[in-house]
Order: structure tokens, then sequence, then C-alpha cells
């Protein structure tokens, strides 16, 4: 699931959502990820249409914290005030 770039412990990840909700939105909606970690650095996020699923892809770059070898990952997708998917939930270990 994270691939991990040369000579970085940063690992990029991309996680496709599906559903009758997010078909409905077109390329140019404001659909936006709420993301969070257990501890680290998450930066790169962005939400784009997905013309092969119907659905959205969500990919980010996640920087492991030195001292932690276990992130717990959380993401679901919202548009305004409204939650637009189910949440995503990830245990990503360095080991």
């Amino acid at each position: 699931m994270g691939l991990q770039a040369a000579g970085s412990n940063k690992r990029r990840f991309a996680v496709d959502f599906v559903g009758d909700e997010l078909k409905y939105f077109s390329d140019k909606a404001a659909v936006e990820a709420e993301l969070s970690a257990s501890s680290g650095k998450i930066s790169d996020v962005a939400v784009t249409r997905n013309s092969e699923t119907g659905g959205w892809r969500l990919s980010f770059v996640l920087e492991p914290a030195v001292d932690k070898d276990v992130v717990d990952l959380r993401a679901y997708l919202k548009s305004g005030g409204e939650v637009l998917s189910e949440t995503w939930l990830y245990q990503w270990s360095a080991k």
C-alpha cells in the first residue's frame, strides 16, 4: 500500500473510494479528505476523480516519526460539511 521513495523514509499512499454518493460529483466538485496519522508528518495530499472506477482517489505522503514503528492512519472524503465516504483505517508498520 505505501511505496517508499529512494533514499527516504517517506511512503506514498493511494486510496480509492467508490460508492453511490461519490459517482454524482463532477471533476470540479469540492471533494476533500479528512486525514490523520497517529504520528509522523502527512504532506502532498490530493483528492482527484478516478474515471476508471467512477469514484475518487486520495493520495498522500507519510513521513513516519523516527522513534515510531507503527502509524495508525485514518481518512474519509467530504464536501463542505457532508461526509461522502466510508472511513478508511490502516495501520502501517516500519517492520
